[in-house]
């Protein structure tokens, strides 16, 4: 008994000294290498990131409410953050962020739509334009303008595989399961596009800035601090719509199997749409 006590305080003492452990290795290659050619690292599996009593940041666990992994960071939750899911700009760089803030309703928002190279200088600015998003969908390389397109729906939430950059045409709904509403619910969503810090609208936040245009109008649209613009959509026949003349813009609230959009021409508030549907997306601040 005296002699494994005294192996026990050795390995603690020469991990304290070394400041390195190694788990299948004698020679670590950092703070903590886990060689294994069987076998995986298993992550603390937690019912929810709530239930974490005293996180801090660089925390990482298994959120079994989300079925993926879950990290601390900045002071909050990410959400799921998959290490295979892939993260693509189409503009070769993320978009960046500058925020914006409407002094009539007070609520911040990026300054520009996802995927743009910059604000908007006319509502018919193709530059300010961005990319087009399945509701629900993460930024896996679906949203680019030129991305190719397939039939077969997905099973998944995190589209794999040969369709996993590509627009998923011919279904109401992307998704085969059953409706996931949370995917675009708040910063924690399991697919929010959004950067950090970011999430994708309300319907109900989307008309609050309507209200508060001069139009309701693309003219209206472009007037207000949030400049959006006539991006227009793409359809089922990878045939763009109404670019110059429509403006769509996805929210995160749900209607049965669609989900509640921001549409803007002439005098039309919102719409529903299925969530298969390409059209723009503009993050606001939490």
């Amino acid at each position: 008994m005296k002699k494994t006590l005294l192996s026990l305080a050795i390995i603690v003492v020469n991990f304290t000294i070394d400041a390195q452990v190694g788990i299948g290795t004698t020679s670590p290659e950092g703070a903590l290498d886990v060689v294994s050619t069987t076998t995986g690292v298993v992550f603390p599996r937690v019912a929810n990131a709530a239930a974490v009593t005293t996180p801090v940041n660089g925390m990482i666990i298994f959120d079994l409410s989300l079925n993926c992994f879950n990290f601390y960071e900045d002071g909050e939750w990410s959400g799921c953050k998959s290490a295979t899911t892939p993260t693509f700009a189409c503009i070769g760089s993320a978009t960046t962020i500058v925020d914006v803030t409407n002094p009539t309703t007070g609520k911040t928002w990026m300054d520009r739509n996802l995927g743009a190279t910059r604000a908007a200088l006319s509502s018919t600015d193709s530059d300010a334009y961005g990319d087009l998003y399945q509701w629900g969908r993460f930024t896996d390389g679906h949203q680019c303008r030129t991305s190719g397109i397939d039939s077969g729906a997905s099973s998944t939430t995190t589209v794999t595989g040969i369709n996993a950059d590509k627009l998923i045409v011919g279904h109401y709904n992307w998704y085969t399961g059953s409706n996931p509403d949370a995917l675009w619910q708040g910063v924690a969503g399991t697919n929010n596009p959004c950067p950090s810090g970011y999430r994708v609208p309300t319907i109900t936040e989307l008309h609050e800035e309507r209200d508060s245009w001069i139009s309701n109008d693309g003219a209206g649209a472009f007037g207000s601090p949030l400049k959006l613009t006539l991006a227009g959509s793409r359809n089922s026949s990878n045939i763009f719509l109404g670019v110059g003349t429509y403006g769509y813009y996805w929210s995160s609230t749900v209607s049965g199997t669609s989900s509640y959009l921001l549409f803007f021409q002439s005098n039309y508030p919102s719409n529903t749409n299925g969530r298969s549907y390409v059209f723009s997306v503009r993050c606001i601040k939490d």
